[in-house]
């Protein structure tokens, strides 16, 4: 396993959208799903959100992924993955999964938990993975 280190300050190499289906490293198949796709592509349009790149992913455990790419202005582009299924949370273990699918060994990425006022809760069972912009260098 590599141990990217990153100085402080500095940008760690960017996460992107992957091209195709995406198999998780216990063989689980996010087949991408080229009929949702464009149809979330409009709706996050209409929300106002700027997004480089999207992609919905469907795996037959009823996982569901939604990734994009996030424009900043401070940060630049960043990937954001939503994981879900209909009527339980994911796992610890499968966003472990999904983080390193979609982000590799060598990205940070966050769960965050905003203060009660920023706080949007669309999905009840859904988790937001964001990237981070910097490394967090501590080791």
């Amino acid at each position: 396993m590599s141990n990217l280190w990153t100085p402080p300050g500095a940008r760690p190499p960017r996460a992107t959208l992957p091209e195709g289906d995406v198999t998780l490293a216990n063989g689980l198949i996010l087949v991408l799903d080229h009929a949702a796709t464009p149809m979330m592509q409009e709706e996050y349009r209409r929300s106002g959100s700027i997004s480089a790149g999207m992609a919905v992913y469907v795996a037959r455990t009823g996982m569901l992924v939604m990734a994009t790419v996030d424009a900043t202005v401070r940060f630049g582009d960043l990937l954001h993955c939503s994981i879900s299924y209909r009527d339980r949370n994911p796992s610890w273990r499968e966003i472990r999964l999904v983080k390193d699918a979609f982000y590799g060994a060598d990205r940070d990425a966050m769960i965050v938990l905003p203060r009660e006022r920023d706080y949007i809760n669309v999905h009840q069972h859904c988790f937001h993975l964001w990237e981070m912009p910097q490394a967090w260098g501590i080791r």
